[in-house]
């Protein structure tokens, strides 16, 4: 049954700073809560402290929502608040206002609770926590010092998503149910404001200037031209799956003007592109320098169309560019700096001939794309940091012309992340507003039934040819929502694609056919064992993706999370994949394991761990006897 409540949203009269400053208080309480082990951190009916609240915060719960008491123990510290809507997978939703009460050690007129000054308030009270929690006396000056990194990362996220919000709020946008085609891709591309739900400082990026933001952020609606270098071949790798001509890299326009301007002496120097803030970057290291002056590099400049950045920021992609080119920045997005090591690039091109591979020998589930990678180049002159900051991976573009004819843009791709982030001035998810397409194109009443009969055909597109590729060729693709493009047709899942193969984890023990037949070698990086694997597709797929997902559309139909895992479950439950004795031990661990793996970005980020992430164990939503009693949905 559907239970109307009152829909939550702080910031809908708010200013964009206070919309940013709420966006971040919930990503840095949701990352704490999760990686903490704290399922549900709604107040105990007679927890005594609930007496104590100050007038400001009982007045709020009057209107409604859950009363929030969050102990920090190592510090002492109670933060209180308002829960407008718990998640049971942990994507929970808060009121307006925050308070703090400090612990037992602090003076007698701090002891009361007094209302936190934001978001940075916050992240400096968790940070301490995990100080006080991790830190040992001998190693304080560095807790402090990994604290103040951390703080400083979180900062600038604020700030950007203060920009971004603020520059978006004064233009006037179509929603994405209301477009069409390549626009509406780039549009998608380009929404995301918010970023990732579980990180502590999903928009940070440190070395881009404000001005670089405004040049080259997606979420300002960027696009340029790529800069280009050309290189004598004996100085360049280059590795491709097939034959891949120049006309399958680059467009007749850049082509042509390259040959021009390298003249008939160079004519068989090998292109290079770059990102342009990076090709600033790397003229200014010694070795460049030297290839440029003994002409074994030369600089061509911007040449060619212009592309847009996609939501990974050194993606960019355009609809007349043969490929979609990833780039290296030397930028720390996040968690690390994006560049691309060689070790990267090979793993990226292994994966590809191995999916390839996998796909040509037959797929029972048409409705699956994987978007494969072409080629990678990067200069080889034995300085691997050179090489990772001029690698470039080339990646099949779905938008360009292909034999003649165009990408069908009635089933534009859309990143399934930009349909899961509300924009602040909407009522609605993106995605929501696609379920109600459809259910209206269908002349359906949208009820639980037509929910369900939708998130049966996303499931049916996705995870279960997914989960085939693992089970029969054991090939884990990286099919978060960030790496994940979705067709819909008046609101309808069509098809699903997976882009971004340098995050493939191929099993290493069913790897024979592909090692029989050299289309890897013994020691490459996509291989794993598989545990790992199948730990990455549990995470990527199931956490995050489907995490994402169901929570969207329990919050907007206002049905619990829980019973639309019970689909998810009936859905893979009542598959042809249970056929297989073979693949019956992985789909009975998926479906009755007591955890799945998560991320915990908050504590990595924490300990500077970059691309060699911590995780820890949630509780299985798909495990529904224990999931039951151990986890309940609420709404008001």
């Amino acid at each position: 049954m559907m239970i109307p409540y009152k829909h939550n949203l702080a910031a809908e009269t708010a200013s964009w700073d206070q919309v940013a400053d709420a966006a971040q208080s919930e990503r840095l309480l949701n990352a704490y809560l999760r990686e903490t082990a704290v399922s549900n951190p709604a107040a105990v009916p007679g927890d005594g402290l609930l007496s104590e609240l100050p007038s400001a915060l009982k007045d709020a719960l009057k209107e409604g929502g859950r009363p929030l008491l969050l102990r920090l123990p190592a510090t002492g510290v109670v933060i209180a608040g308002t829960l407008a809507y718990i998640s049971s997978i942990g994507h929970h939703k808060y009121g307006t206002g925050l308070w703090i009460r400090r612990g037992s050690d602090a003076r007698e007129e701090q002891r009361g609770f007094r209302e936190m000054s934001g978001s940075l308030d916050l992240a400096q009270v968790l940070l301490g926590e995990i100080a006080a929690s991790e830190a040992r006396p001998e190693r304080a000056e560095e807790a402090a010092l990994m604290g103040a990194k951390m703080l400083e990362q979180i900062r600038g996220s604020l700030a950007r998503t203060e920009c971004y919000l603020r520059c978006n709020g004064a233009k006037h946008h179509a929603t994405l149910e209301q477009q069409r085609g390549v626009g509406l891709v780039r549009a998608a591309e380009q929404a995301l404001l918010l970023g990732h739900p579980f990180h502590p400082s999903p928009k940070s990026s440190q070395g881009f200037t404000h001005r670089d933001s405004e040049l080259y952020s997606p979420e300002l609606g960027a696009e340029f031209q790529l800069h280009y270098f050309s290189a004598d071949p004996s100085i360049v790798e280059e590795r491709t799956v097939g034959f891949v001509e120049e006309s399958g890299l680059f467009s007749s326009t850049v082509i042509e003007e390259a040959s021009r301007r390298l003249g008939e002496e160079y004519h068989h120097y090998i292109l290079l592109p770059c990102h342009p803030w990076q090709a600033e970057y790397v003229k200014r290291l010694g070795e460049v320098s030297s290839l440029l002056a003994s002409r074994r590099l030369i600089e061509l400049g911007p040449l060619g169309e212009k592309l847009f950045p996609t939501s990974s920021v050194r993606t960019v992609w355009g609809e007349d560019a043969p490929a979609i080119y990833k780039l290296p920045l030397n930028v720390r997005i996040t968690n690390f700096v994006r560049v691309n090591p060689t070790i990267q690039l090979r793993r990226a091109l292994d994966a590809s001939r191995i999916v390839t591979r996998a796909l040509a020998a037959g797929m029972p589930y048409p409705d699956l794309v994987v978007i494969p990678e072409r080629s990678y180049r990067t200069l080889a002159t034995g300085d691997e940091g050179l090489a990772s900051s001029f690698g470039v991976l080339f990646r099949h573009n779905p938008l360009c012309e292909q034999q003649g004819g165009r990408y069908d843009e009635a089933a534009a791709p859309l990143v399934v992340a930009a349909l899961l982030e509300k924009r602040s001035d909407a009522v609605d998810a993106p995605l929501w507003g696609m379920i109600k397409l459809a259910a209206t194109a269908r002349s359906m009443p949208l009820n639980e039934a037509f929910i369900t009969s939708w998130l049966e055909r996303y499931v049916g597109i996705s995870l279960i040819p997914l989960l085939w590729l693992f089970l029969e060729h054991g090939i884990s693709l990286e099919a978060h929502v960030q790496n994940s493009l979705l067709a819909l047709e008046q609101g309808w899942p069509r098809t699903l694609a997976v882009r971004d193969l340098e995050g493939a984890s191929i099993s290493r023990s069913r790897a024979h056919l592909y090692l029989s037949e050299q289309l890897v070698e013994d020691d490459s990086p996509a291989l794993y064992a598989d545990e790992e694997a199948w730990m990455r597709f549990k995470y990527y797929i199931i956490v995050n993706h489907f995490g994402h997902v169901i929570h969207t559309v329990g919050y907007h139909s206002r049905r619990s999370e829980k019973e639309l895992w019970h689909v998810v479950r009936e859905c893979i439950a009542s598959s042809q994949l249970f056929l297989n004795p073979a693949y019956r031990p992985w789909l009975l661990d998926l479906l009755t394991g007591e955890t799945l793996p998560v991320k915990a970005n908050f504590i990595s980020c924490y300990r500077q761990r970059g691309e060699n992430p911590l995780y820890i164990d949630l509780p299985n939503p798909l495990n529904m006897a224990s999931y039951e009693d151990r986890l309940v949905d609420w709404r008001r």
